[in-house]
């Protein structure tokens, strides 16, 4: 005979059916009433005082032990160190696409500041909506997202557009050289702040962050139950943050490390000239445009194709999209005839 039979024993157990936030702990909660089968008809009369669904499931939750009661929600918390993630972005996301420019260096020798011809892309933006679906993927999230960075100036327009995506901002203002302060303690008592203290429980931190000194937090945040995920560029991660001592110490606790560079076609794009003079160009003069474009339109043409997208609008005011090859110039005409059959472009190879 089934564990559930009566009446309001069938109902608790459709209640946690319902309210469980993840598949062990419904399966903990129905292991507890089946064990404790003189609870159920008082608890699931209990719970008729409540409205919110969110307070039935704490009272459930208050019934398990302690240590089960910290069931992990799998909601996901992102925090972004902006001013690391950005600066790094320029030379990662170079690389990746073989863009050199000439970037003032210091030479580790002579600790003399010096030009260099380096992988760099000094027109990169970055779109933190299109990054945030791309570190979701499809999970819930647990509070809005927190992004750290200096104070942009006065005429930037950034941090209003980040705010508009459901971000937290936190800014600091530039020291007197107008150079970046680091931003690394606050990210970190920020992460501690934010999902320990404020958070209903344990979920996923995700830390986009290259620098090693948010250990310390890291730590406390794992041996409370969360699991912790780093994103950033492989060839700038701190082997601090993406092996901790406290991992190799304690084997229970893990850190999951995925690099950008694998997806950062989806969140990064490059808006200026392009002076390398190679690519072939996807041409659409002012008065053949019969549209008004907008950045995440454009942008959607290269992801949809898969490839990185890099537009400049000139100084007559034509639009030039840039691709690498003819191929993929003849991929975006395609995609273009098919979403805008009316719009006239010229093809430069």
């Amino acid at each position: 005979m089934s564990d559930f039979a009566s009446g309001s024993t069938v109902n608790i157990k459709t209640e946690i059916v319902r309210l469980a936030e993840s598949q062990k702990e419904k399966a903990c909660l129905l292991a507890h009433f089946t064990k404790h089968q003189d609870q159920q008809a008082g608890a699931f009369s209990d719970l008729s005082n409540f409205e919110e669904d969110e307070n039935k499931l704490d009272y459930l939750r208050a019934f398990l032990p302690v240590s089960t009661s910290k069931i992990n929600t799998e909601h996901v918390h992102v925090f972004v160190d902006n001013s690391n993630l950005y600066v790094e972005a320029k030379y990662s996301v170079g690389q990746l696409e073989r863009i050199y420019d000439r970037v003032k260096v210091i030479n580790e020798d002579t600790k003399v500041e010096e030009y260099r011809q380096v992988y760099y892309m000094k027109h990169l933006r970055i779109d933190y909506g299109c990054l945030l679906t791309t570190i979701l993927s499809g999970r819930s999230m647990g509070s809005s997202p927190v992004i750290v960075g200096s104070r942009p100036p006065s005429d930037d327009t950034l941090w209003n557009k980040v705010k508009s995506l459901g971000y937290e901002v936190t800014v600091y203002d530039r020291n007197n050289e107008n150079k970046e302060k680091r931003v690394d303690m606050k990210l970190g008592i920020s992460m501690v702040v934010q999902t320990l203290l404020k958070a209903k429980g344990p979920g996923v931190l995700v830390l986009i962050a290259g620098d090693g000194d948010c250990e310390p937090a890291l730590e406390e945040i794992l041996k409370a139950g969360w699991k912790v995920e780093i994103r950033f560029w492989a060839s700038a991660i701190s082997r601090y943050l993406k092996t901790p001592d406290i991992t190799r110490e304690n084997k229970e606790l893990k850190i999951v490390y995925e690099p950008l560079d694998k997806e950062y076609q989806n969140f990064t794009f490059c808006v200026g000239p392009d002076l390398t003079r190679n690519k072939s160009v996807f041409r659409i003069e002012r008065e053949d445009m019969n549209h008004n474009w907008s950045s995440e339109e454009i942008m959607k043409c290269y992801t949809e194709l898969q490839l990185f997208c890099w537009w400049y609008e000139t100084d007559d005011g034509a639009l030039e999209l840039y691709f690498k090859s003819s191929a993929q110039l003849e991929r975006a005409d395609r995609w273009m005839m098919k979403n805008f059959p009316n719009v006239k472009a010229w093809k430069i190879q």
